[in-house]
């Protein structure tokens, strides 16, 4: 009997116990709700060239009050837009990168009423045209452009026009005739010619 009572008393004592543990537990304050999603709103960035252009795959990131990256950088599309859905905040944008022909902007833009802008300079097109003396265009004659500091591209080759184009940025640039197959070509100035602007036109003589 005594055993009896001495075991009730014991389950007694070990139901209050985890009485009080409960009880604590209930007391203890929730964390507050994981409301991430629940006031976010959508920021939208735009990037385009100098003509107003749509700049397509341009690597977008911003930064919260300009020092921390906030959330996942973004490729802009079609149309040349970002989206971002992020909590309100003092938002910067910068962009990471651009498409090949555009010159990359270190700078920053500060977003205003969830819409930003930011304008890129695309790279003008250097055009050499290759004719004979009748004006007719030279088909196959590889040209080789190069800056006046020396740095050099491949040669290409002439299309069915008598032309090859290059994207570059913009600054001082000259060509040469490395060969034309029945032509004479330059030999001045090591046979470097300087561009007028963004247009070159090469004039080569019949081999005799």
């Amino acid at each position: 009997m005594k055993n009896i009572r001495k075991l009730l008393s014991l389950l007694l004592v070990l139901v209050l116990a985890v009485g009080l543990v409960l009880g604590f537990t209930a007391c203890t304050p929730d964390e507050e709700p994981d409301d991430e999603g629940d006031d976010k709103i959508t920021y939208n960035v735009t990037v385009k060239d100098q003509y107003g252009a749509a700049v397509v795959g341009a690597k977008v990131q911003l930064y919260l009050d300009g020092v921390a990256p906030v959330g996942k950088e973004a490729a802009t599309d079609g149309e040349g837009k970002a989206s971002f859905s992020l909590k309100e905040g003092n938002y910067l944008v910068k962009l990471n990168g651009v498409p090949e022909g555009y010159e990359l902007s270190t700078g920053v833009v500060a977003i205003s009423g969830g819409e930003a802008t930011v304008v890129v300079n695309k790279h003008p097109t250097y055009t050499v045209y290759v004719k004979d003396a009748s004006g007719a265009p030279i088909k196959g004659a590889a040209v080789q452009i190069c800056s006046l500091s020396g740095s050099c591209q491949l040669p290409k080759m002439t299309d069915d026009e008598g032309k090859i184009q290059s994207v570059l940025p913009s600054d001082g640039y000259k060509a040469k005739i490395v060969s034309a197959a029945g032509y004479v070509l330059p030999t001045e100035n090591e046979g470097y010619i300087n561009f007028d602007g963004e247009t070159l036109t090469i004039v080569l003589e019949a081999a005799k």
